[in-house]
């Protein structure tokens, strides 16, 4: 089972684009915040080591992730390094 996060509605003002009270899959919404920030303070911001605050948002499902997210290689960035190799 995928790990699910929604976010509380008290701090629904903080989120323009999430809606309190859905569930998203947690992957997929800690992309979005992060691509948020990222987009509107800037590639040089210093980013918390966990994008989905427990205070602010509710989990179920799946295993809660040992650590962040930052500087976890993806699959995505594994076949760009391969590519950038194959074409040298």
């Amino acid at each position: 089972m995928l790990r699910e996060v929604r976010l509380k509605q008290e701090y629904a003002s903080e989120y323009d684009d999430v809606v309190p009270g859905r569930w998203y899959t947690a992957a997929m919404l800690a992309g979005l915040i992060k691509g948020h920030r990222l987009l509107t303070e800037g590639l040089d911001i210093e980013l918390p080591e966990r994008l989905l605050d427990p205070e602010r948002f509710e989990f179920r499902g799946g295993a809660p992730r040992k650590g962040g997210w930052l500087g976890t290689r993806t699959r995505r960035v594994d076949r760009l390094q391969e590519r950038k190799l194959e074409t040298a």
